[in-house]
């Protein structure tokens, strides 16, 4: 989400505004805990001018209800992003997002990227600290548990656009081995919020942060318009 405000402004929209429900590390099951008790358990970070503002003790209804949304999309922590058994505890979840939001929001899902080659997540030991199986099982989850489901319609492909990304330029997304680097990384998933979520033709946009050259630009532009028509395979720039 940190650049899409500005990837938004840059293709034409003119009234924006985000909201970002955080918990750093949240597995599905611990969003529907706290969706049981209406906890104030979230840092919620919103965005209406270009500038992020942070709420702390914040509640998921109170974001829910906050305004009619025109796109709400979730995910899986990334821990569990390739791990399709837990995917069940998305069906109490979205029961609870639909009972309290206004008008018709569009639903999406966000596809997480495997770790770095090398990373060292205690989690990846679950992916026998391959890259390419923990791909490999992101995409199976997705397709089975994501795919099927008539109220979520939008697949956004950040797994895929990254592994694109690395195709062309190497294993160099990662600022720690799992998040994504504060610049080109943030900028790819951006982007492919922009195309998958709200559907614009990303094709022309000038709009690159600090740091993004215009190779670079092109370069990302190009791994999410593939990620965006071949989402569940890599495709070579």
């Amino acid at each position: 989400m940190e650049h899409v405000y500005n990837i938004l402004q840059d293709l034409g929209v003119e009234e924006i505004k985000l909201g970002n429900l955080c918990i750093g590390g949240c597995f599905l099951i611990w969003h529907c805990q706290n969706s049981r008790g209406d906890l104030p358990a979230y840092e919620y970070r919103t965005n209406h001018t270009g500038e992020w503002k942070n709420t702390p003790a914040y509640k998921m209804s109170s974001a829910l209800e906050e305004r009619e949304w025109d796109f709400i999309f979730t995910q899986q922590c990334s821990n569990h992003s390739g791990k399709a058994e837990t995917y069940s505890d998305l069906d109490e979840l979205m029961a609870y997002v639909k009972s309290l939001v206004k008008g018709n929001p569009t639903y999406g899902w966000h596809m997480t990227w495997a770790y770095a080659q090398g990373a060292n997540h205690p989690a990846y030991v679950e992916y026998d600290h391959s890259q390419q199986k923990m791909y490999e099982d992101i995409l199976n989850a997705v397709q089975t548990k994501i795919v099927p489901r008539e109220d979520i319609t939008r697949i956004i492909p950040s797994g895929t656009a990254i592994q694109n990304a690395r195709a062309a330029i190497g294993d160099v997304l990662n600022r720690d081995g799992f998040h994504l680097t504060f610049d080109l990384g943030r900028y790819i998933a951006g982007l492919c919020v922009a195309k998958a979520l709200v559907g614009l033709d990303i094709d022309n946009i000038r709009y690159a942060p600090e740091g993004v050259s215009d190779e670079q630009r092109k370069m990302a532009i190009a791994v999410v318009n593939a990620a965006c028509q071949t989402p569940f395979a890599v495709t070579k720039i």
